[in-house]
């Protein structure tokens, strides 16, 4: 039921108001499931911590996380409110959240930055503000708020969602927040956290070292010793002929095979002399 007016006739016919409409919230917490639901379920969500007129825990609505688990929290907002969503966590109970902020009638919507005031740890998990993706302009005004489960076990802690309007500062009513909360567990093993990866040395090693190729070989011996001459005699001397072979370098991997040049001489032939002896 989402409230009623009941009207009273005066002799003057002017209506008299006797009873005021309930004001429901503009938001619902969709996943994971709530304490309470909002618009859908007819609630206001005024009441810190969690939207509950006599605030409790449920038995029956409790959903199990595993530690450090990756969660997509789910809302849909039915009226549109500039401003923006936290999820806050709490170890132990509902008690200890950062949300209400204090002095709310004192923020100035153009220049508040709720991303620097409330970092992502341990306690708030997750931001989501319409300056950077508005929950209503998603489709059906559905939108999720990306949370990692903090890396520990606990069997009595709350997830609190917030939305925190604009559209309500400097009425001194501290009526900025919708409030919601999701009873959680989580259990399961916590995850290590990584070693150190051990630091990589370069392989060392020295290349094989060039050979130069092998020397020529050396020519033949020269040519044989002119032919003898005796008075009057003539001598002829062929000279001897030297062929050489450059030596090879082969060099595969580091390793080198060098050849030695080698070299074949041609020894020159002697001269032939003729003497001629004068008559005495």
């Amino acid at each position: 039921m989402r409230g009623f007016r009941t009207f009273v006739v005066l002799a003057s016919g002017l209506p008299l108001l006797l009873g005021a409409a309930t004001a429901l919230a503009h938001v619902d917490l969709i996943s994971p499931t709530p304490r309470l639901q909002g618009e859908a379920g007819g609630n206001q969500l005024k009441t810190k911590p969690c939207g509950q007129t006599t605030n409790a825990r449920t038995t029956d609505k409790v959903t199990t996380f595993a530690p450090g688990q990756k969660v997509d929290i789910k809302i849909k907002e039915y009226v549109q409110h500039p401003g923006y969503f936290a999820v806050a966590f709490d170890p132990d109970g509902d008690d200890s959240f950062p949300f209400p902020r204090a002095n709310m009638d004192k923020v100035v919507a153009a220049t508040d930055d709720p991303k620097a005031m409330f970092p992502i740890g341990d306690t708030v998990l997750g931001l989501r503000t319409d300056k950077d993706m508005d929950c209503y302009a998603e489709p059906n005004h559905e939108c999720t708020i990306p949370i990692t489960i903090p890396n520990m076990t606990c069997s009595n802690c709350t997830l609190q969602v917030t939305q925190f309007m604009y559209d309500k500062l400097g009425d001194n009513n501290d009526n900025e927040y919708y409030y919601q909360c999701a009873d959680i567990k989580i259990q399961g093993a916590a995850g290590g956290t990584g070693g150190a990866g051990g630091a990589a040395s370069a392989g060392s090693g020295s290349g094989g070292t060039a050979s130069s190729a092998g020397a020529p070989g050396t020519g033949g011996a020269a040519g044989g010793a002119a032919g003898g001459s005796s008075s009057g005699g003539t001598g002829n001397g062929t000279a001897g002929s030297a062929t050489g072979i450059s030596g090879t370098t082969t060099t595969t991997a580091g390793t080198t095979t060098t050849s030695a040049g080698t070299s074949t001489g041609t020894s020159g032939a002697g001269g032939s002399g003729t003497v001629t002896t004068p008559g005495g």
